[in-house]
C-alpha cells in the first residue's frame, strides 16, 4: 500500500454551524426576562465560549495525516510528527469521522475531526477505504 497523505483544512460545514448556533443562543439570551447586567454576563460567557469553539475548530492541534500502512498512521502535528495507531473508539461515517489515535511509545491520545468537506473528496474516499482494510 503506497502512503496517502491527507492535510487537514478547516471546514465550512462546522463554521456554518457554529454560526447558526451562536446567533440562535444570542436570541434565546436576549429573549430571556432577566434583567439586563444578567443578559450581559450571558452575551460574554456566549462570545467567549464561540470564540473558543472557533479557535479549536480553525486551528487544530492534528495538522495532518500519512496513511502509512494497515496499523499505523503519521499524525502531523503543529510543532512535531509522531507515529501513532488507531484506538477503536473512533467513529466512521460517510460525512464524518472522529478518530482517535494512540501516539507509539506513550499514552498520550489524540483527537482528530474529519469533515468531509475539509479534506479532498479523493483523500477521504481514501481515509475510508484505509480504514474499511483494518
Amino acid at each position: 500500500m503506497q502512503n496517502i497523505d491527507i492535510d487537514l483544512k478547516p471546514s465550512r460545514a462546522a463554521n456554518l454551524l457554529i454560526l447558526i448556533l451562536s446567533l440562535g443562543s444570542l436570541l434565546i439570551v436576549i429573549t430571556l426576562s432577566v434583567s439586563w447586567a444578567l443578559k450581559a454576563v450571558f452575551v460574554f460567557l456566549l462570545f467567549y465560549t464561540v470564540r473558543d469553539l472557533w479557535l479549536r475548530i480553525n486551528s487544530p492541534v492534528v495538522q495532518g495525516l500519512r496513511l502509512i500502512n494497515r496499523e499505523e498512521c503519521q499524525l502531523r502535528l503543529k510543532d512535531k510528527t509522531l507515529l501513532a495507531v488507531l484506538c477503536g473508539d473512533s467513529t466512521v461515517t460517510n460525512r464524518m469521522s472522529v478518530l482517535r489515535f494512540k501516539s507509539l511509545g506513550r499514552k498520550k491520545i489524540y483527537s482528530c475531526v474529519i469533515i468531509k468537506d475539509s479534506v479532498p473528496s479523493r483523500d477521504y474516499h481514501a481515509l475510508l477505504v484505509w480504514l474499511r482494510t483494518l
